[in-house]
C-alpha cells in the first residue's frame, strides 16, 4: 500500500491493514464514519476479482468529509462521487465489507456496480465487469434486464451506452448477441 512515505495502491493483502489503520486514526481524534464505497474498492472488498485501484470511489454523504480527512493523512486519494444517471447512490443496496471501532464501510453490490461500470466503460470497467457477472453467476436474461432498466435513467447518448453492453454481451454470452442486437434494435 505504502512504498516509503508514498500511496501507491490498495489490494487485497493491504485492503484490512489499511481499514484498520484508517479505524484507528479516526478514534484517536474521536470522529466515526460511516462510508459507502464504489467502483475498485468494492470490486476488491468483495473479492470479484483481483487487482488494485490507485484511490478510494465513496459516496456522498454526511461522513465523506471526515474520510477524505483521515485519508488525506496517509495520501491515499479519494473520489468522491456525486452523480450517476442510472444508481440511486443513497438507496442503492450495500453490503459491509468493515466495521471497526470508528469506521464502517459500505459497498454498492454487483448489479449496480455493473450499472456504474457500464455507464463509464473505462480502462478496468470491462474486466471488473467479466469478474463480477461470472462471480455471482448472472445469466444473459439477468444482464438483459439490468441493462433495459438503465436505459430509461441513463442521461447522455445511449449509443455508448448500447456499445459497452454488446462487447459485455459479446464476451460474457456469445450465443446471445443476435438477440441483444434484436432488442437494442427493438427498443424506442
Amino acid at each position: 500500500m505504502k512504498k516509503g512515505n508514498k500511496f501507491t495502491s490498495i489490494d487485497s493483502v493491504s485492503l484490512v491493514p489499511l481499514l484498520q489503520k484508517l479505524d484507528a486514526a479516526l478514534a484517536e481524534k474521536s470522529q466515526k464514519a460511516k462510508i459507502v464505497v464504489l467502483g475498485g474498492l468494492a470490486i476488491i472488498a468483495q473479492g470479484f476479482r483481483e487487482r488494485a485501484t490507485l484511490d478510494i470511489d465513496i459516496a456522498q454523504n454526511r461522513d465523506a468529509a471526515i474520510f477524505i480527512k483521515i485519508c488525506n493523512q496517509f495520501a491515499i486519494p479519494v473520489d468522491v462521487i456525486t452523480v450517476s444517471s442510472t444508481v440511486d447512490l443513497h438507496h442503492a443496496p450495500t453490503k459491509n465489507i468493515f466495521s471497526g471501532k470508528c469506521l464502517t464501510l459500505e459497498a454498492i453490490t454487483a448489479p449496480d456496480l455493473i450499472k456504474l461500470k457500464l455507464e463509464r466503460f473505462y480502462k478496468q470497467d470491462p474486466d471488473d465487469i467479466y469478474a463480477m457477472i461470472q462471480k455471482i453467476r448472472m445469466t444473459y436474461d439477468g444482464f438483459k434486464k439490468l441493462f433495459i432498466d438503465m436505459l430509461p435513467d441513463f442521461i447522455g447518448n445511449p449509443r455508448g451506452l448500447i456499445l459497452s453492453a454488446q462487447l459485455v454481451v459479446e464476451r460474457m454470452f456469445p450465443e446471445k448477441i443476435e438477440d441483444f442486437k434484436k432488442t437494442v434494435s427493438n427498443r424506442p
